[in-house]
């Protein structure tokens, strides 16, 4: 994990979400998620064991919207409940693959 960390830096995307991902060390990692519509995820990661150890997260769910409301983008709960219990971080060819110790949730973001 901590070999790599360094070549998984930059932005991926996958759905309605754009990721950017940015070290500090061998040892530290955020990762930023951000909605199409507005919505945002951040968390502080250090490496620890081979895996990430969450150590700060900052979720800001969907904006209240105007007159017609745009239906909420589901993807936000998803990518915060990865994010959230993120055990491992590696790429797959060209796609960075993320994996979640809960319910053996995976999903692949391509490089923007």
């Amino acid at each position: 994990m901590v070999a790599m960390l360094s070549l998984c830096e930059g932005e991926w995307v996958w759905s309605t979400c754009t990721i950017r991902v940015s070290t500090s060390g061998d040892s530290n990692c955020v990762i930023r998620a951000v909605g199409e519509l507005g919505w945002r995820v951040e968390v502080k990661y250090m490496v620890e064991n081979g895996g990430l150890l969450a150590q700060e997260m900052t979720a800001v769910c969907q904006p209240l919207q105007q007159v017609p409301e745009v239906t909420p983008d589901e993807n936000m709960a998803t990518i915060h409940k990865l994010l959230q219990n993120l055990n491992d971080m590696s790429l797959d060819g060209q796609k960075l693959q993320l994996s979640s110790n809960v319910d053996d949730q995976v999903i692949c973001f391509e490089r923007c």
